[in-house]
């Protein structure tokens, strides 16, 4: 079977890419990212360490689930809102590791303001609720940052100024830690 590495085929693609002005990153650009609406009750998971052991939690319901960028990161949308799930591994030290989540945040534009209360779920996971927003404050919302054992999930859920970020809470506490068998 041929493949791309024919000259014939690969030239013929270059000279479209060419004729067309597409570069492989502009097509994509044009197409956008892959979503799917999420159903009702489904459950999403990050794989944590190397034993197989899991994080699993509510999907939010209605939702367009975008194609994971990285192993780590879930993004969902609903009209003008963004709500990310982010699996924050290997952290020894849950407080250090939120105070340096916080500081690696700001410096890529995400203020995060740590709230006095903390937060505990029904399955063990304990962290700090927060407010995040942009740095020219055109996206703003709420965020959770807790964690179990050696890792912690930040769930953010932002919109535009001007309008109510959507609650994050159901997913925050159906986190669960699943153990491998």
């Amino acid at each position: 079977m041929k493949g791309l590495t024919d000259a014939k085929p690969a030239a013929l693609l270059l000279a479209l890419m060419l004729v067309t002005g597409l570069s492989p990153a502009r097509l994509a650009s044009a197409i956008g990212d892959p979503t799917s609406t999420v159903p009702q009750n489904h459950r999403e998971s990050f794989a944590i360490g190397k034993k197989g052991d899991r994080v699993e939690f509510l999907a939010p319901a209605g939702w367009e689930r975008t194609a994971m960028s990285n192993s780590n990161t879930l993004t969902y949308t609903k009209d003008k809102n963004v709500m990310k799930i982010i699996l924050l591994p290997n952290v020894a030290d849950r407080e250090i590791g939120v105070r340096r989540h916080i500081q690696t945040s700001a410096q890529n534009g995400e203020l995060i303001q740590i709230e006095d209360e903390k937060t505990r779920t029904p399955n063990g996971f304990e962290g700090h609720s927060c407010i995040v927003s942009n740095r020219d404050n055109s996206r703003r919302g709420s965020c959770a940052i807790v964690g179990r054992g050696d890792f912690l999930i930040k769930v953010v859920s932002t919109t535009e100024r001007g309008s109510d970020p959507l609650p994050l809470e159901a997913v925050v506490t159906s986190l669960t830690f699943k153990e491998a068998k």
